[in-house]
């Protein structure tokens, strides 16, 4: 254990605005901290999250995890969890004490990683790859990951739902602006997930009414978005579409149809 402390003392300090709050206002973390990983899409530079989430519920949802973030990037990721910043205004609402908590771009390797809550230490691992996020020992006493794997989405990918009368038609178009079949393997990539038979799933359970697709696209986005306004303004509410990309785009006919 003293090892591992003077390994987390030598992480250089980031300053975060949780140290900016009126330590008045701050509880003793009473609860597990689970930690979901999250890949943030954009076209220049992918970056990692951690969505932290109390596993106990509060009587405001509006409080927050206080942490301070301590790491050297590329050489080890320290977090340490100080308490629970508790708001003047209460949200009323039951909810967790939560934070969020961008780590940055990482480069495929192993890095240590370290957090801290109440004194206690966990010592793990983030293995990063070309294709997914991977904690291992991420099980403490105070901190957890539900979803020990994070499937990478890959680069020039689109994938959403469609409904209604003409939904194989705009299937149809998708392919005349260069979407190709694509199988991914099965996991769970945060914006969608893929089941033991390759099929795309959104938001855990689909509804039987809307058709979902992913695609590898390498097309042309001004063209896609002059097809989805087109179903937008001419159909209207009768067919609705859908779609996002890799690179963290999204698109609806209905706010498209909207636009003057």
């Amino acid at each position: 254990m003293t090892g591992l402390l003077l390994t987390f003392a030598s992480c250089s300090e980031k300053i975060t605005d949780s140290e900016k709050i009126d330590v008045r206002n701050v509880e003793s973390i009473d609860s597990k901290i689970l930690i979901e990983m999250w890949e943030v899409l954009d076209p220049d530079l992918r970056t990692l999250e951690f969505r932290c989430a109390t596993e106990k519920e509060y009587p405001c949802c509006n409080w927050l995890l206080v942490y301070h973030q301590l790491h050297n990037a590329p050489d080890r990721i320290c977090i340490e969890f100080v308490g629970i910043f508790i708001p003047w205004i209460c949200a009323t609402a039951f909810g967790p004490a939560t934070a969020v908590i961008n780590l940055g771009r990482f480069w495929p390797n192993t890095y240590p990683l370290f957090i801290v809550v109440n004194g206690d230490s966990l010592h793990a691992e983030l293995k990063v790859t070309e294709g997914a996020y991977t904690v291992l020992g991420g099980e403490g006493k105070w901190i957890t990951f539900p979803r020990a794997e994070l499937r990478r989405v890959p680069p020039k990918t689109i994938w959403g739902q469609a409904r209604g009368t003409l939904v194989q038609a705009y299937m149809d178009t998708l392919f005349t602006l260069s979407a190709e079949e694509v199988t991914l393997v099965p996991g769970d990539y945060g914006y969608f997930s893929i089941d033991n038979n390759g099929t795309i799933v959104l938001w855990g359970e689909d509804s039987p009414s809307w058709r979902t697709y992913l695609y590898a696209f390498d097309g042309d986005w001004g063209r896609l978005e002059s097809v989805i306004r087109y179903f937008g303004v001419i159909y209207g509410d009768s067919m609705r579409v859908e779609v996002y990309g890799s690179e963290g785009q999204y698109l609806a006919s209905w706010v498209l149809a909207s636009e003057p």
